[in-house]
């Protein structure tokens, strides 16, 4: 296969489309926005560079093991777009980024995706810092992080976010701050296979909803003041 002509699929109301192990070169720019009914578009292993232009009508992107370095609020115009001018927002829901190599994450990147629920960011390896505006104002429930080389987390990260499921094991967390979580709703963190020496108390005070805490494999010594306040 030497070129993928969209002339092929011309006509085609698609709900699904899965794409894999392409090169970018045989690949036109743009083609995948102009299926108006897709709801589900898996470009997996294509060699791509940055998020695709894609219609406001999917509901799940997945973008597995490609190159992209970076998540900016301009990847997904087409959805701020949407909201903004109709009565019926996106119903965009799920983004999987798995095996990238994402270093930078815009500021309030994901602040526009109204219905986003599921964030799988796994096995980027280079995204080494949370800070507060990396998902700022975002809607996400589930946010996975594992395997990154995250080593800090800035305070206040998770602000305010509906979060229910956090998970960050394998990654080179050595510390975990005063309050990174202040007003979140998460359930269920995951640390496991991190570096953690040092948990500033009261880190999981503010974390009024949390019914599973994973510490496994870090270096801690006494832990009990950690959790005084918290109410597991």
């Amino acid at each position: 296969m030497l070129r993928f002509d969209p002339k092929v699929l011309e006509g085609l109301k698609l709900r699904e489309l899965i794409v894999g192990y392409l090169k970018k070169s045989i690949v036109e720019e743009d083609i995948y926005d102009k299926f108006n009914d897709l709801q589900v578009l898996q470009l997996v292993a294509s060699n791509m560079s940055e998020i695709p232009a894609f219609p406001a009508s999917v509901r799940e992107l997945n973008l597995f093991n490609n190159r992209i370095t970076s998540i900016k609020a301009a990847d997904f115009k087409i959805l701020n777009e949407t909201n903004s001018s109709s009565n019926t927002p996106t119903r965009f829901e799920v983004l999987n980024l798995v095996y990238n190599r994402i270093a930078t994450i815009e500021a309030y990147a994901f602040a526009n995706l109204s219905r986003l629920r599921i964030l799988d960011m796994d096995a980027n390896k280079v995204l080494s810092k949370i800070d507060e505006y990396s998902f700022a104002q975002s809607t996400v429930e589930e946010l996975h992080l594992d395997l990154n080389g995250i080593r800090s987390i800035d305070p206040g990260a998770f602000r305010g976010l509906h979060l229910s499921i956090l998970e960050l094991g394998s990654n080179t967390i050595r510390k975990i701050e005063r309050n990174p979580f202040p007003g979140s709703s998460i359930q269920q963190i995951n640390l496991i296979f991190n570096e953690v020496e040092i948990i500033e108390p009261p880190a999981f005070s503010d974390v009024k909803n949390l019914q599973m805490l994973v510490l496994s494999y870090n270096r801690m010594g006494k832990i009990g003041e950690i959790f005084s306040r918290c109410k597991l």
